[in-house]
């Protein structure tokens, strides 16, 4: 299954993960809170609305299985239209794969994850008040949970560099296989 997604989806890297090894950390979530990226209680899948510490970490142990991946566009890194545009190409992706593993696997639950904040309301209801109206596609990044991503990726030996001529953005998804 991991080569029929990877090439599927067009992915640069996929491996399949234990779930286990996802331990969101404090000082990690710590720079959500510096509000750096303009989203701290600006965006409902962002902190503090996605929950706490404790509360991410008893739901990541809900899932004994999942795959860690990356995609790559290559474009002018600076180029800001281009990048909250492949940005969205990338959360699109995650929505997929995630609907070929419910599919294909037929998991009791999936969980996602795309890369940064989700782009799909500008501005994002919580703003407004008023309820997400893309509940069922709206998505969280690992960043935001509190996995330090460069860390994550370099234990597996996988690219963790930032370039000026293309993105490679990093995704997950955790789903609990009833058959392990």
């Amino acid at each position: 299954m991991e080569n029929r997604i990877k090439t599927k989806f067009n992915l640069k890297n996929l491996i399949e993960i234990n779930p286990e090894i996802l331990k969101p950390k404090k000082q990690i979530r710590e720079l959500c809170f510096e509000n750096k990226c303009g989203n701290f209680k600006q965006n409902y899948m962002c902190p503090p609305a996605i929950g706490s510490i404790d509360e991410l970490t008893k739901k990541i142990s809900f899932f004994n299985k999942g795959f860690l991946f990356q995609f790559e566009e290559f474009f002018d890194a600076k180029n800001l239209g281009k990048l909250i545009e492949s940005k969205l190409k990338f959360h699109d992706k995650v929505l997929s794969i995630e609907k070929t593993i419910k599919t294909e696997i037929k998991p009791k639950t999936v969980w996602g994850f795309i890369a940064g904040n989700c782009e799909l309301c500008k501005p994002c209801k919580i703003v407004l008040n008023k309820p997400c109206p893309h509940k069922e596609k709206a998505r969280t990044s690992l960043e935001a949970i509190g996995i330090d991503v460069l860390l994550l990726l370099k234990n597996f030996s996988i690219d963790n560099n930032f370039y000026r001529d293309k993105v490679i953005w990093t995704g997950a998804v955790l789903y609990q296989d009833l058959c392990t």
